[in-house]
């Protein structure tokens, strides 16, 4: 196995490490079916590295945002939107 030099959630930072600097990484097909379309990624073919995954995404009842950090963002509204405020 190679040695794990770099870890991230981020997916623009996974292509262009794999994309600028040479890096092997693992992604899911779909997330990088553009690269590939152009020619800047593809896929090696390693025998029996198939693997299946979930995906489960989540959804707050009461909007995007907890009650606090909304009424944070209405506050900071407010205070921006006030006469006298420069912005």
């Amino acid at each position: 196995m190679p040695n794990i030099v770099v870890e991230t959630r981020s997916i623009v930072v996974l292509k262009s490490l794999v994309i600028n600097a040479g890096f092997i990484s693992w992604m899911p097909a779909p997330m990088y079916e553009v690269e590939r379309n152009a020619g800047l990624i593809d896929a090696l073919p390693i025998e029996g590295a198939h693997a299946e995954r979930t995906l489960t995404a989540f959804r707050r009842r009461e909007g995007l945002l907890p009650g606090p950090a909304a009424k944070l963002i209405e506050e900071l509204r407010r205070i921006a939107e006030a006469p006298g405020t420069r912005g």
